[in-house]
């Protein structure tokens, strides 16, 4: 089941599971600015953060997040899944939600920057368009990827409300 979650639960999860080795300082925002590595902008830092969490029974086993961008696009990002759990579309549902999330706030486009690898590939299969070159992170190798909404899918699951 999906619900809204806080601060104070979706961050020891980053802290722990998502971003161990991470040295930045971990906040409920990012400053980082679409499709310009180094870019930031501090007015992202002043919107209201969505947070969603997965739960199996009382276990909480996925989260996400996302935010208003000052150039009216919606941010995606700290996307986790415990490991038991993955290939069976929580991570996209997860997702959807946010998804939904920045449509009803009217946002032209929503963004992330997934790891190369299974986590790109899964915003692919989303309709998620690689827009830049692999360039590397504190937390390892990224790209940034946007979503029109138009082409928006995920094959068999349907988007939640939270």
């Amino acid at each position: 089941m999906i619900k809204q979650i806080a601060w104070d639960e979706i961050y020891p999860i980053w802290e722990t599971f998502l971003w161990p080795q991470r040295s930045s300082k971990i906040e409920s925002n990012s400053a980082m600015v679409f499709n310009q590595p180094g870019i930031y902008r501090i007015e992202n830092m002043h919107t209201l953060p969505t947070f969603v969490g997965y739960y199996l029974g009382s276990q909480l086993i996925g989260v996400s997040s996302g935010h208003r961008c000052i150039d009216n696009s919606y941010r995606i990002r700290g996307t986790w899944l415990n490991e038991s759990h993955r290939g069976n579309g929580i991570a996209q549902q997860l997702i959807a939600v946010l998804i939904d999330t920045g449509i009803k706030e009217n946002t032209q486009f929503a963004w992330t920057i997934p790891r190369v690898g299974a986590s790109s590939t899964m915003f692919a299969r989303m309709g998620f368009e690689t827009v830049s070159d692999e360039f590397s992170t504190e937390t390892g190798t990224n790209v940034y990827s946007k979503l029109d909404y138009t082409n928006f899918h995920i094959s068999g699951v349907t988007p939640l409300r939270v």
